[in-house]
This record gives structure tokens, sequence and C-alpha cells, in this order.
């Protein structure tokens, strides 16, 4: 364990080139970490599947498999954001180290598929470290495709002395409150100190989460004037997936349980895209529909029209359904069994193309299949027979 004689010749020098893997073996703009593959082809061309990515500091990739890093090689991951101590350059890759500082010296045994990290090498920590609290922070950044579901980050964090803040982007998941004297007092017990249980961060809100680079970092303190290091074992884990396009002619939507079809619109129906610049057509593929196979539209009786279309969610957690409709001559949608909007029809008439009617924002929550269902209705009878149709325009995500 540890004493008062704790020196560490054994570790690296500053800036020091050491064997195997050079300081130039990464980059760190602003794009982060290197994606899977998947996604530098492109989201168009994935399907929807569950992704890992592994964040263990002294660990090579972002893969389960490994292998440790040498010691003092620049970690693949992790890079320093805040070092008081070396402050220049910085950001700059972390060093993985051993755990054995010295034959009397010891750090716990790395967590599985890790090794322990540091600034630089203890051996300038060991003789510069000023009168405490020192703040070093460890920062690893991933990159999320556009359209994601379920996203988790799992993490266990040792760090000496003590892991004193981390932070997902602008989202704090972990402050540490307590004040010196308490933190050096339970430094055997303490979660997230070299000596007490791993601090275990487990988070899974989306809104901690976004689109493009994310970062994680850890804030560590030095509170007994010695050295400096981080281990940690973290996962990302979420679901990758394209979007959908659920809209009108473009899904296959049933009316009254048999296939409905594409046609032209009814003269006074809706032709432009109610969001779009200086009203655009409609978004490709976007038809108006019916129950008569024509290109043109048909006269049907008056009455209830149930339009219904049945989608597949991919991915546990939940995802947005964004979009608009119209119908000759009102409807009623709903998802799921849920009511979500209703579109009227006389005198407002929803088929016209200022009666056409947003969808408020609405999730879908749960892997699996889903329905919409819009119910419209033609007005009359069947001796007043009258042109009736829908037109829904709509996206997950």
């Amino acid at each position: 364990m540890w004493d008062d004689q704790r020196n560490s010749s054994i570790w690296s020098l500053p800036f020091k080139k050491t064997f195997g893997r050079p300081w130039s073996v990464r980059s760190w703009g602003a794009v982060g970490l290197v994606l899977p593959l998947a996604f530098a082809l492109g989201l168009q061309d994935a399907a929807a599947q569950n992704q890992t990515i592994n964040l263990n500091t002294g660990w090579a990739g972002q893969t389960n498999s490994g292998p440790a890093l040498g010691q003092f090689q620049p970690d693949d991951n992790w890079r320093m954001t805040a070092d008081p101590i070396i402050p220049s350059p910085l950001p700059r890759p972390a060093v993985a180290v051993s755990n054995v500082v010295t034959t009397h010296i010891k750090w716990p045994a790395p967590l599985p598929k890790s090794t322990w990290i540091s600034g630089i090498g203890d051996s300038y920590y060991n003789s510069h470290l000023p009168t405490p609290p020192t703040h070093f922070t460890y920062e690893a950044c991933f990159n999320l495709p556009a359209l994601f579901l379920g996203p988790t980050l799992n993490m266990q964090i040792r760090a000496d002395d003590i892991v004193r803040q981390v932070r997902l982007n602008s989202t704090a998941l972990y402050n540490e409150a307590a004040g010196l004297s308490q933190i050096v007092h339970a430094s055997a017990t303490k979660p997230g100190s070299f000596l007490g249980p791993p601090l275990a961060i487990n988070y899974s809100s989306a809104a901690g989460f976004q689109a493009g680079q994310n970062c994680i970092d850890v804030g560590v303190d030095d509170e007994q004037q010695v050295i400096s290091g981080l281990n940690a074992v973290a996962t990302v884990s979420y679901c990758q997936f394209n979007q959908q396009d659920l809209s009108t002619g473009v899904a296959q939507w049933q009316v009254n349980g048999a296939p409905a079809y594409a046609t032209m619109p009814y003269p006074g129906w809706a032709t432009k895209d109610p969001n779009g610049v200086a009203l655009a057509a409609f978004p490709q593929g976007t038809q108006w529909i019916q129950p008569a196979n024509s290109t043109t539209a048909v006269n049907e009786p008056g009455g209830l029209y149930t339009y219904v279309l049945k989608f597949t969610v991919p991915c546990a957690g939940a995802t947005n359904v964004h979009g608009w409709f119209a119908a000759d001559n009102g409807a009623t949608l709903q998802i799921d069994s849920n009511p979500i909007v209703n579109c009227a029809g006389n005198p407002l008439n929803c088929f016209k193309q200022g009666g056409m009617t947003s969808i408020p924002a609405q999730t879908v929550s749960g892997s699996g299949q889903h329905t919409i269902t819009i119910k419209v209705t033609n007005e009359g009878n069947a001796a007043n027979m009258s042109p009736m149709g829908l037109l829904a325009h709509i996206t997950i995500p």
C-alpha cells in the first residue's frame, strides 16, 4: 500500500518519445475520436443496429478487444485538457502507466480491460506538485450519428487522489462535495479515490447527448501532494438507424382494411407543402391517396374511412414523429391508442391549402410495431357522393 516514501523513477519524463507508438499516432482535432467504419460510410447505407463505443483508459481503440497499451504509450482515447504543472501543450494525450509505481507503492490493479493513465509521468509530478488541491482534467470524446436512440453511458472510475467532477458535454453527472479533510480521512473508502471502490456513473438521459461530437470530462484533485493518475472503464451504447418516411404515397397505407392508392389532387385540394419556402411542391413521393385504384379522384359515399399505417421502431427509447396532413373533408389522427390532433371538416375543410394541419410534437416509445390511424369523414351520403382522400407527410424521427 502507500507510505511516505513514494517515488516513481520508473515513470516517463515530460514529452519523452517512447518505444512503439510515437506521439503523432493520434490527432486531437475537433472531429474527436474515430468512428466505426459504418459511420464513415454514411447513415443511408447503415441499417438499424446497436452500437457500443469503449473508452477504457490505457486501452487501444474503441472496441472491447483492445489490447492494453504498453507502458508510457499515448492513450488512444483520453487526453489532458487541464494540467497546472505542465500547462503546455494542451490538450495532449494522456500516458499509459503501471499501477506498480515502486516496489513499496501500488495503486489497485486496473479495472478489467484498462490500465492506469497519467498526465505525463510521476517522476515529474512528484517533485512539482504544489500545495493541494491541484486540479487535473482528463477528457475522452466520441461521435454520435445524426439519428440515434437509447444512448447510455456507463463508467467506473478511480483517481489519485479523488474524482472531483464528471461531466458529459454541459451536463454534470457527478460533483464531489466533501471538503479536503473529509476526502483525505476517507481515502480508503471514498468511491472514486485511489484506494476506495470505483465511482459508478450510469447515465441514460437523451438530453445530455448530442449528434456529432460528445465529450466526457473527469476532474481529478491531488489532495496529498504526491502523484496523480486515473483509471476508468467506460462504454457508450446507443441504437443507430435511418429516418423513416411514413408519408402517403410512400408507405403502404390501408383504408378500411384494403390498400389505398395514390391519386392526383382533386380541384380545391391542397397542392403545396405548408412548410416549404414559398409553398413548394410536396416532399418527394408524398401524394394524396384514396380507396379507388385510379389516378384521378373518385367520388365516394359519405361516411367514415379509416386509414392505417403500421411501422416499426427498431430501437428502444423514444423517437419523435413529425409532419402534417390534410383530408377531405375532416379527420382525426392518433398514434397507437393516443389521440393526437383533429383536422376539421366544414366549414374549414381540412382538404384546402389553408386547412392543412401540423402534427404537434409527439414521441413514440419502445421498439417494435406501432400504428398511425387517421379517420377521415367524407360528408354526404350514398346518394350524394363526393371525392374523399388523405394526404400526410410523416417522418420519424
